[in-house]
């Protein structure tokens, strides 16, 4: 009995620590502009620069500006990273 008890203090922890993540990541997501909300929610999608600039009516160069800003906005150091996030967030309001 010991051990379920520590067992799930231990998942608790982590729960916490996940909550903790998703509510930066969220406040986060929630300082960022309209259009790099856009620009977002295309490169989710898998859109690159060229195919966001093209959908969204932006030169190339303004894709990548907003890219940049909502990466550093969202302190992301990688696509990857950034993506991890929103997947981290997405998850937690879709629930189990």
């Amino acid at each position: 009995m010991q051990t379920a008890i520590q067992e799930a203090i231990g998942v608790d922890a982590d729960n916490r620590r996940h909550l903790v993540l998703v509510n930066r990541v969220g406040q986060r997501l929630s300082r960022l502009n309209p259009g790099e909300q856009q620009v977002l929610e295309l490169l989710w999608e898998g859109q690159s620069n060229k195919e966001i600039a093209s959908r969204l009516g932006l030169s190339i160069r303004a894709v990548e500006s907003r890219r940049s800003k909502l990466m550093e906005k969202m302190r992301a150091e990688s696509l990857a990273k950034l993506i991890r996030m929103v997947v981290a967030t997405r998850s937690l309001i879709a629930g189990p």
